[in-house]
């Protein structure tokens, strides 16, 4: 058509208020499932501690004194919600000191799974307690925990998206692999630990195999145990998984 000779339109025009358009498509689509996965662990966070907030009353309603254990209950609690909820703003706003912002999540993140297994711990320790060889070992072992959850923030690198002050996924170094690894041992062998003593203490009179096997059944339904060591049980059931 004449008078239109010299037009050219460009094929893909990038919108810059939009950043998700400074990066590949792909890495785009990586952060908006992330981004999606991590406002639904924040809804899931919240709608746990509503559920649990009667619980919790009665904790400290029942308490006689507000021990260390119980501060690092509500601390791996609150902790935990808290970097839920920062790990949704830093991907749907622009954070304009992101270093300082995303340490503060990653040390909260560290915290919470600490408090929580070093209340795991002291479960242990208190069905041990009239050995005090696994107390130290537990204790040990709780050590390397703490040891691996510092890790954390000392390993993550964030970044900007390039162009933009919004969130990209940061570059985490190659030990920050041993957190979640020691922590999962860790919870293994607290759990089995635990499971095993209430077993030999509710399975010293069986003599058959066939026994012997139904009383593992019972530990692991839970049924025919008294309140208390049930109470442990499902506990720790609860928490491992």
């Amino acid at each position: 058509m004449p008078g239109f000779e010299n037009i050219h339109i460009e094929p893909d025009v990038l919108n810059p208020d939009v950043y998700l358009n400074h990066i590949p498509q792909l890495e785009a689509q990586q952060i908006e499932i992330g981004r999606n996965i991590v406002v639904a662990v924040l809804g899931a966070t919240i709608w746990d501690i509503l559920v649990y907030i009667p619980d919790d009353i009665r904790i400290v309603q029942r308490s006689s004194r507000f021990s260390f254990v119980t501060f690092c209950y509500f601390f791996s609690r609150i902790s935990a919600v808290v970097h839920a909820l920062l790990g949704s703003m830093e991907r749907a706003i622009p954070i304009y000191h992101l270093y300082p912002y995303v340490i503060f999540s990653s040390c909260l993140l560290s915290l919470s799974a600490i408090s929580s297994s070093y209340i795991f711990l002291q479960r242990a320790q208190a069905i041990y307690a009239e050995r005090k060889g696994p107390q130290k070992f537990f204790f040990i072992s709780w050590l390397f925990v703490f040891g691996a959850g510092c890790l954390i923030p000392l390993g993550v690198h964030p970044s900007y998206i390039p162009g933009t002050y919004y969130y990209r996924y940061p570059g985490l170094a190659t030990y920050v692999i041993a957190a979640p690894l020691v922590l999962l041992l860790f919870d293994t062998l607290i759990f089995i630990a635990i499971s095993y003593k209430i077993y030999k203490q509710h399975s010293m009179d069986v003599d058959s195999m066939e026994e012997q096997r139904a009383s593992w059944i019972r530990l692991l339904s839970g049924s025919r145990l008294p309140l208390i060591s049930k109470a442990v049980l499902r506990g720790g059931q609860q928490y491992y998984s």
